[in-house]
């Protein structure tokens, strides 16, 4: 009889699921015994950071092997004052086994550690579990301008007062402070100007700009837009707009630069290199700064040029059709060693011109005072030829002209000079039937010397086929397998065929 009454009570805590039995492991998905019920919370199954006001979604199970109706619950729960929220309740479980998703929008909750969790009832009794893994929701960095309130003009060797209140709770957030020209801040042409880590707590901060980008140098003149990134290892960048414009002036040189008149007055041309200038490979960008002072807004282009004859088609533009409004003595231009398609300019020696346009007549041109020495390394010799800078029609026994400058550092260089009747410059060409070797006309000119040394009379040979000729030169310092720098003369030598009508 005894034997019989506690059967008689086994199979009763069974029915009714007591609170007082074994915990069930409800990380994974149970398979239930006869008259029970189960529920589990299968993910996150760990710990996880999501941004704040992002959607985290939740996957679940449940199961009802009892005749009563079974009702579930999904919640969130926060660690720091326990506050619990329902995100869906009164789920039907039936017998049948229940695999479900919900999602749980954070964009109510405040940031903080958050336990998942989730409960089944049946009658009185209910069941409680939780996620293995809790969801931190990770606030964004906090941030916000207060100087400069209103539009400032940055003098040239002034400074410009930033400052802001920024922070980020989770201890890794990063602040970028940014100009730009215009107010798309995801098209490239922004410029960095301070890179920090913002504080844990917020507060305030401040930076006085003195008109350097982050690498320290100059940044163009111009009126530029403020802003901020923002950014740390959960949240997405975001950014924020300063409050008012900056105008950086351009330097004032009026007393010391040959593009000003007797009186001052700033005049069209190239102010900035005045003087020789080497443009490494590895420097950020070379900064040209031209003077234009119209009566009438003007479009502007900036070329460089390997000769001096400013009219034979071998300029390159590397700023094209930038307007500038009437009255604006001088602007600059930040050169990236890219011509104004985006392709890389070789290296050389060359100098740099201004092409003003008012729209009538034809376009002003000035070429700059300094040439730039485009290198890939310090000590790397260069050449550029100068003429033949028009194209010349020869015949066998007549002279061809052949300058050209160059820039050697060590002072190790020597010059090779051919010509070709193919365009492309190919040292140790075979040639063939249809396509001849470049022909050696110069060898071995020492590079150091300069003056007459820097010209070559030709004479050309009676063994050459009428037909076009191009010129190349050569400058190698150390006798290797290629030349340290190529240079193309900007025109062609023609021989006519003597047999042939005019």
């Amino acid at each position: 009889m005894r034997i019989a009454l506690v059967s008689l009570v086994a199979g009763f805590w069974l029915l009714t699921g007591s609170t007082c039995g074994p915990l069930l492991n409800l990380s994974e998905t149970q398979t239930p015994s006869p008259n029970t019920v189960a529920i589990a919370v299968l993910t996150p199954t760990e710990d996880v950071s999501i941004p704040e006001g992002s959607v985290l979604p939740i996957r679940w199970s449940a199961s009802n092997n009892q005749d009563a109706t079974a009702l579930a619950t999904i919640f969130v729960e926060s660690r720091e004052d326990l506050t619990r929220t329902n995100l869906v309740s009164g789920v039907t479980v039936t017998t049948t086994l229940t695999d479900q998703m919900v999602t749980w929008n954070t964009k109510s909750f405040a940031p903080g550690v958050y336990s998942i969790g989730a409960e089944i009832t049946v009658d009185t009794t209910t069941r409680t579990t939780v996620a293995p893994g809790k969801a931190t929701l990770d606030a964004a960095p906090t941030f916000s301008f207060t100087e400069p309130a209103a539009a400032v003009n940055l003098p040239d060797g002034g400074t410009v007062n930033i400052a802001w209140t920024g922070g980020d709770a989770s201890g890794n957030g990063k602040l970028v402070l940014a100009i730009d020209v215009d107010s798309d801040h995801g098209n490239g042409n922004e410029t960095t100007i301070l890179e920090q880590d913002l504080p844990e707590e917020a507060e305030e901060d401040s930076f006085e700009w003195d008109g350097k980008n982050s690498a320290d140098a100059k940044v163009d003149a111009g009126t530029y837009n403020l802003f901020a990134r923002l950014s740390d290892v959960v949240n997405a960048e975001s950014t924020v707009n300063g409050l008012a414009t900056i105008t950086v002036e351009a330097a004032d040189n009026s007393n010391s630069n040959d593009n000003d008149n007797d009186n001052g007055t700033v005049e069209l041309g190239i102010r900035e290199p005045a003087e020789d200038t080497t443009f490494l490979e590895t420097d950020d960008a070379l900064r040209i700064e031209f003077g234009v002072n119209q009566f009438d807004d003007v479009l502007i282009d900036i070329k460089i040029d390997t000769d001096d004859n400013h009219a034979n088609g071998n300029e390159i533009t590397i700023l094209s059709q930038r307007f500038v409004s009437a009255g604006t003595e001088t602007d600059v231009f930040s050169w990236d060693g890219l011509d104004a398609a985006g392709q890389r300019v070789a290296n050389g020696i060359y100098r740099p011109l201004i092409v003003s346009s008012a729209g009538t007549a034809t376009p002003t041109t000035k070429p700059g005072e300094g040439l730039v020495f485009r290198r890939a390394s310090d000590n790397q010799p260069l050449i550029a030829l100068l003429t033949p800078g028009t194209n010349v029609t020869g015949t066998p026994g007549s002279f061809v002209s052949i300058t050209w400058r160059d820039d050697d550092p060590d002072g190790e260089g020597l010059i090779r000079i051919t010509v070709d009747d193919d365009a492309t410059p190919a040292q140790n060409e075979a040639g063939s039937a249809d396509d001849i070797a470049e022909i050696e006309i110069l060898a071995n000119r020492d590079a150091g010397a300069d003056g007459v040394q820097d010209t070559f009379n030709w004479q050309i040979p009676g063994t050459l086929a009428p037909g076009t000729y191009h010129f190349f030169a050569y400058i190698d310092a150390d006798a290797g397998q290629e030349a340290d720098n190529i240079s193309v003369a900007p025109a062609v030598l023609i021989i006519r065929d003597p047999s042939a009508p005019n």
